[in-house]
């Protein structure tokens, strides 16, 4: 059987897609320093860069998911990443901010319908139990793009420049992209269908089931981010660490967050979706608590490795649970995808600046962590209330 033909040959074409949108979202934050400096930057125009490409991004869900159903998974995951490689490397060599900030809003459109249009793909090759094992690789792919773009790319930039690193992540993104058409040749699940007018089918996707999952998996987000973004800076200010010592963090969080996206997986298999979505909310709530008291910088590791492997545990049941948790999902999964993590992407967009406040007028880390646990309750109770699932739950 051929790649395009079995169900290795989909998962791995899904867990490429989230590698895609891993690797082209995190790459700006490696390289942004000598941006910056080459092309005499503010601060508020590096955010802009950032910005844009979470606004197109987010913008593409919904028309992402809609044209996956409509095309194909695997043909919409080989159009989009084609698209995003041309702008990664035309990145590489832009010679002006505005030229750099079309080109991540190229990029951002082109990395939006990745996700949706990989659901639909596997949605439409697996069904049940393998659809669950193949969720939890599909999660990994996020993982290994944190490990790989926040561990070798300081080190291509550093020995070469930020236009080596970004033109790599293009060609990665361009390989991808071979794959992706091969994997779509002949596919059965590329069959056009009829998914009726968008307006129609959004009337059909948010029930209370898709509710708590997208609460769930807004903890998924919020969560991490948090222990990413202040964790190294509490650890460096506390206990007097380097910045070396430091950025092992991210090393562990995002070693543990495949090993957990792939576990996750086949612990839905084994105890269902519910509750393995009820242990990562758990972990997670009580992680970010002894986050408050870290006391030493080994205990730390420890803890932010703990959040690491629980605050993915959840990925495979979630996203397995979403396409059958509105009436639409059965027809149209890319599409019912789609409005789920725009949503997501759009209510985790606020805690993170309402952390940055909080810290930034007290100073206590503690109090940080306290408050984004209203977050992990929020996910918590969710994953209890969770009900009916069309998957085993």
């Amino acid at each position: 059987m051929g790649a395009k033909d079995s169900a290795a040959g989909v998962t791995l074409l899904a867990s490429l897609a989230f590698f895609t949108v891993g690797s082209n979202l995190l790459a700006y934050a490696v390289v942004q320093e000598p941006i910056i400096s080459e092309f005499k930057l503010s601060l508020t125009d590096s955010g802009l860069l950032v910005s844009v490409f979470f606004l197109m991004y987010s913008i593409m869900q919904i028309p992402g998911g809609y044209l996956a159903d409509k095309w194909g998974g695997e043909r919409t995951i080989a159009l989009f990443t084609t698209f995003t490689a041309l702008a990664a490397i035309g990145l590489s060599f832009a010679t002006s901010f505005w030229l750099a900030l079309v080109l991540r809003i190229a990029i951002g459109f082109g990395n939006g319908p990745l996700l949706p249009a990989a659901v639909r793909a596997l949605t439409r090759r697996l069904q049940g139990h393998q659809l669950e094992v193949a969720n939890g690789f599909f999660g990994a792919g996020w993982g290994v793009a944190q490990i790989l773009v926040l561990n070798l790319l300081p080190t291509v930039t550093l020995m070469s420049s930020w236009r080596t690193s970004l033109l790599a992540i293009g060609v990665t993104t361009l390989g991808v992209s071979v794959y992706a058409w091969i994997a779509s040749r002949g596919s059965t699940s590329n069959q056009v269908l009829p998914v009726g007018k968008p307006a129609m089918r959004l009337r059909e996707t948010i029930t209370r089931r898709t509710v708590l999952l997208i609460l769930i998996n807004v903890t998924g987000i919020v969560i991490p981010l948090t222990a990413l973004t202040w964790a190294p800076i509490q650890f460096v200010r506390l206990f007097r660490v380097t910045a070396v010592d430091a950025a092992r963090v991210v090393s562990i969080f995002g070693v543990l967050t495949i090993i957990s996206s792939m576990v996750g997986g086949f612990a839905t298999k084994t105890i269902g979706g519910r509750r393995v979505m009820i242990a990562s909310m758990a972990a997670t709530l009580g992680g970010v608590l002894l986050l408050t008291n870290p006391v030493s910088p080994t205990i730390g590791l420890l803890i932010v490795g703990v959040l690491g492997f629980a605050s993915m545990f959840y990925i495979s049941a979630n996203f397995s649970l979403v396409p059958g948790s509105a009436p639409a999902g059965s027809t149209n999964p890319g599409f019912v995808f789609g409005v789920y993590n725009t949503i997501s992407n759009a209510v985790s967009f606020f805690p993170p600046l309402i952390l940055a406040y909080i810290l930034e007028t007290t100073q206590n880390f503690a109090l940080l962590y306290l408050s984004v646990s209203v977050v992990a309750v929020i996910g918590l109770a969710s994953s209890l209330l969770f009900r009916n699932s069309s998957l085993r739950a």
